[in-house]
């Protein structure tokens, strides 16, 4: 094991208790940078509101520091005589994935035109006061700030200034080009202005796709080789506890978010109606299983009303992390929806990687020669359909597979999914970290 005698601060808004589906990513460079000599400390807000069960792993070794967190809205709002009673609009989440009865599912105007980079500009000021405090007491060598929300960067961007460390930016989801948070025009005029001011002070950007990459280069200018792809990638130690086994009925199931809009479901729906009705497989036979989260999410159970598939297609309520995992283990087929609009070039999601891990077929509603396809067949983990014949193809062949064996069979190629490793993306990261460092020691 390498001596850790290089510090990191980690900035993320989003850390246990608190869940979120952008927080694995950090969490699991947090875990294995030790292992490339790198001992990471965490810089992260005050918990309020989870959006989960809490069952995200967390890691008693890694050193976390909480700040302040205060809501500019919300305080203009409490001195408003017509402030909403009980509305905890302003409370610290995982990025608002979630919000409170009785609040809108949707920043108001007023947010998106005040709020700048995004909701979470009440934790700048606190995290750069506590960031200053820790890279000062523990000589902190490096800065490492993700997002979203981007005011991380804002944060890590004012601490390189002020200690003349390297700072390397990583971007789980685009910024200004951000293919899933819907904004007025001027916003995303302002934004663009902001991210290129702020990433071209960065020492590095990263984010997960190249495509993304691509578009950020674009966006930020900079020398050759500043912007660069991590993937993500999935844990094997997540999956030790959890093991396959087969099921009375053939189980497809699905876990995360889902867009109504940019993941639809019709085809899938309507093609199951149809081999159903024409007597090739048999809805008894059959469950279909979604674990869905996000305040876009389909109405699953009025889908499968709609399409005749009640009691075959079912809305199972949003899992924890852990959970999410066990209940991909325990499937027969995963199913997987590609993003479909803008940004969804470059769209892999996180989740694709845990299916991989899952080590159980993949089911991926994805067009053929996109990335998500390319991963599947460099892999083969499973099958991608982009049209009802593919669909009906594959959903027959698993199926037949299921009744014939009472299982179906997973031929995933591990010389390549090993790859695919937090510990080995860590590593990446770690190699970054050390030519920064090296560049600026020279």
């Amino acid at each position: 094991m390498p001596v850790n005698d290089k510090k990191v601060l980690i900035i993320s808004y989003v850390w246990p208790p608190m869940e979120g589906v952008g927080l694995v990513r950090a969490l699991k460079f947090a875990k294995y940078l030790p292992a490339y000599g790198w001992q990471p400390l965490v810089l992260t807000a005050k918990s309020g509101s989870s959006t989960g069960n809490n069952d995200t792993i967390s890691l008693p070794d890694v050193r976390v520091f909480r700040t302040d967190y205060r809501d500019p809205i919300e305080e203009i709002r409490k001195l408003s005589p017509f402030r909403r009673n009980g509305c905890a609009c302003g409370a610290p989440s995982a990025a608002r994935a979630e919000t409170p009865a009785g609040c809108s599912r949707r920043p108001s105007l007023l947010r998106e035109l005040i709020l700048m980079p995004d909701d979470q500009i009440g934790w700048h000021k606190f995290g750069i006061e506590e960031g200053g405090k820790i890279i000062a007491a523990e000589h902190v060598d490096m800065i490492f700030s993700t997002s979203p929300p981007e005011t991380a960067h804002l944060i890590g961007r004012r601490l390189k200034k002020m200690f003349g460390i390297p700072w390397v930016a990583d971007l789980r989801d685009l910024w200004a080009e951000d293919h899933f948070r819907q904004r007025p025009m001027i916003k995303k005029m302002v934004l663009k202005s902001i991210e290129r001011r702020v990433l071209k002070d960065a020492d590095a950007v990263i984010t997960v796709s190249e495509p993304w990459a691509e578009t950020l280069r674009r966006s930020i200018g900079g020398p050759p080789g500043k912007v660069k792809v991590v993937e993500n990638a999935f844990d094997e130690e997540d999956f030790k506890p959890f093991t396959y086994k087969s099921n009375d009925k053939f189980t497809i199931t699905y876990t995360g978010k889902l867009h109504r809009d940019k993941q639809p479901l019709d085809l899938l729906f309507k093609t199951m109606r149809d081999l159903m009705a024409e007597g090739r497989i048999d809805g008894r036979k059959m469950d279909v299983r979604f674990h869905v989260l996000g305040y876009d999410k389909p109405d699953i159970e009025g889908m499968a009303v709609s399409y005749n598939l009640s009691g075959i297609v079912r809305d199972m309520g949003k899992l924890g992390y852990r959970e999410s995992l066990e209940a991909q283990r325990s499937a027969d087929a995963l199913l997987f929806v590609q993003w479909q609009g803008r940004g969804g070039e470059g769209w892999y999601s996180a989740k694709l990687y845990d299916y991989i891990g899952s080590r159980r077929p993949i089911l991926a509603l994805a067009r053929k020669g996109s990335i998500v396809d390319e991963l599947i067949r460099k892999t083969s983990c499973g099958l991608t359909a982009d049209t009802g014949e593919d669909l009906r193809s594959a959903l027959a062949g698993l199926y037949d597979e299921f009744t014939r064996n009472g299982n179906v069979r997973y031929d995933g190629k591990e010389t390549e999914i090993r790859n695919l490793s937090r510990k080995l993306r860590a590593g990446e990261l770690a190699g970054i970290f050390d030519s920064l460092i090296d560049r600026a020691r020279a």
